[in-house]
């Protein structure tokens, strides 16, 4: 019998497909962006269920797709509109996920193109661990990356940097989700947010690139079945709290204020002593003389 569980736990641990490696790079990093990266980590609440992906939009690609871009993700088709540039999506194995993770991922999969990068991201937590990277990829990390956070994935983007050459390579951030006022005031640029917004479609769609939409509908459905039930454990407790609340202050009110006269004498005693009694008698059967009680 095949549950729920045992069907994530296949797929999440699904091998890499292989080494991934890139051709070294004699030119230097664009001033601007020339990938756009994001990552989207689905169903994070849910623990067991969720599920990563990601995506890179290439406005205006010089080389096609290399066989590594094309052996961790797939090409999307693309509206007419926007057929000058190339968009690649695919998904992260593994038990456990986060949104940093899949925003690696995307760094990796733009790594990957031939010729120079200049990386355009919106997390600043892999802006800042990146350029570390960038700038002494050669010095072995005082931490190996075996003992790191994330450290498989900053391992390949290491060794991407070194194999490619980090003055190929460039970084920036930029604005996620702007506003029609950060564009008008001049804070984000028009492009740049509209290249950013497309990058994160594609990161939405990495699960229908694979093939694998049918997964991310089990997943769905599975997160929200889980959620549920712990929203109903939550109302659950919060019952019980009301109860023992409310038990509390109908014993109060029982309570008289002045506590003696909630003292009663009963009206019959309750123990009876009789006014004589005699010890028992000690091993050379002498008796003690009984005591009376007043």
């Amino acid at each position: 019998m095949v549950t729920s569980r045992l069907l994530i736990f296949s797929f999440s641990h699904a091998e890499s497909p292989h080494e991934l490696r890139t051709d070294k790079c004699l030119v230097g990093a664009p001033t601007q962006p020339n990938g756009w990266t994001d990552g989207s980590w689905t169903f994070p609440e849910s623990g067991f269920f969720s599920t990563a992906s990601f995506g890179v939009w290439r406005p205006c690609p010089t080389f096609p797709p290399s066989e590594a871009e094309l052996a961790i993700s797939k090409v999307i088709e693309m509206p007419t509109c926007l057929a000058s540039g190339i968009g690649l999506a695919g998904i992260l194995t593994g038990r456990f996920g986060s949104s940093t993770r899949a925003e690696i991922a995307g760094g990796i999969l733009h790594l990957l193109a031939p010729g120079p990068a200049h990386i355009g991201t919106d997390s600043q937590a892999f802006l800042s661990k990146a350029k570390n990277v960038l700038e002494a990829p050669c010095l072995a990390p005082r931490r190996p990356f075996a003992l790191q956070p994330d450290g498989d994935l900053w391992q390949a983007f290491n060794q991407l940097v070194l194999d490619k050459g980090p003055n190929s390579i460039a970084i920036s951030w930029h604005k996620a989700h702007a506003k029609l006022g950060d564009m008008l005031n001049g804070k984000v640029g028009l492009e740049a947010s509209m290249r950013n917004s497309l990058a994160d479609w594609l990161a939405d769609r990495g699960h229908e690139a694979q093939g694998l939409a049918d997964l991310r509908a089990f997943l769905e459905y599975h997160a929200s079945k889980r959620k549920k039930f712990l929203k109903l454990l939550v109302d659950i407790n919060k019952l019980i709290l009301r109860v023992l609340a409310e038990d509390q202050v109908l014993r109060e009110a029982k309570v008289s204020p002045d506590p003696l006269k909630a003292i009663q004498q009963p009206k019959t005693p309750i123990h009876r002593v009789p006014s004589q009694y005699f010890l028992p008698l000690t091993r050379r059967g002498i008796c003690h003389r009984p005591r009376t009680f007043q």
